[in-house]
């Protein structure tokens, strides 16, 4: 016999009786409506009795500690069962309708997605710390190493294509990412105080899925940079041309970081809020 939860609308209430394998001392018993429209049910201690059109259903633990379930309609007796806890729990949570989320395929590196109203998306993604060639206006710097990044990505889905209507990326220091993670500028050019990159005269590309997202990273990474933008933007008091020197070959100096006065939480909220 299959119970149906829908059908016994204060069954979480009888639940408790059995949490942590408790069992009632005395034995009792509940007569819980199948029908919808119900009276307000009296509840003493564990009891509830409620009646509604001469259907009842009665829900008690007999004397063998078992749940036993008996439906009744004018006292007569339509059906009568007996359940294990684990038997009636488990056919209890069987009969819930549940609802399923799965997320698209998402990049390497994300730490968290969101969707409002199906067509717009929320896109956190980290890039580790890494060696890369940085072209500043007609010079090609070779071995410039990289903090630790997060990137974020403001998404609009329109048939079936996905347009990136903002990019934000910010500078990281702990290698276990929390809510209180500090959160630092990006050290280089091309990016706002606010942390929103500026493209220029690029064009980003359309999309046909959220996991392409590394293809705007590596346009960004491949950028031509200038002084634009670089106020700020690092603690190393050395020109930008300087600082691509000074760290060829060599770890990104931590140091050098300029915190934002926001944690991690603060600055998704606000990429969100802008």
């Amino acid at each position: 016999m299959m119970i149906n939860a829908q059908k016994i609308p204060f069954i979480n209430r009888f639940l408790g009786i059995f949490r942590d394998g408790a069992v009632p001392t005395v034995v009792e018993e509940i007569t819980i409506p199948e029908e919808p429209e119900i009276e307000e049910p009296l509840l003493i201690d564990n009891m509830i009795n409620t009646k509604s059109n001469g259907y009842e259903t009665k829900i008690r633990i007999n004397d063998q500690k078992l749940v036993n379930i008996r439906e009744e309609h004018n006292g007569v007796i339509l059906s009568d069962y007996n359940y294990t806890h684990e038997q009636f729990i488990t056919s209890i949570l069987e009969s819930v309708e549940r609802q399923v989320l799965t997320t698209p395929l998402l990049p390497r590196g994300c730490i968290m997605y969101t969707t409002i109203n199906k067509n717009r998306h929320y896109l956190f993604v980290e890039v580790a710390p890494q060696v890369r060639k940085v072209f500043y206006n007609t010079v090609c710097f070779d071995d410039v190493p990289f903090p630790r990044l997060l990137f974020g990505f403001s998404l609009m889905e329109h048939y079936e294509q996905i347009r990136v209507e903002n990019v934000y990326v910010a500078a990281l220091e702990d290698f276990v990412l929390q809510e209180n993670t500090r959160v630092y500028y990006y050290p280089f050019t091309n990016v706002y105080q606010s942390g929103r990159v500026c493209w220029g005269n690029t064009k980003l590309p359309l999309l046909n899925s959220i996991s392409e997202i590394r293809v705007v990273i590596e346009l960004f990474f491949n950028s031509i940079n200038n002084d634009d933008l670089y106020g700020g933007a690092n603690l190393s008091k050395l020109s930008f041309r300087e600082l691509l020197q000074s760290i060829q070959n060599k770890d990104f100096p931590v140091e050098y970081l300029n915190f934002t006065g926001k944690t991690l939480a603060d600055w998704i909220d606000q990429f969100k809020d802008n």
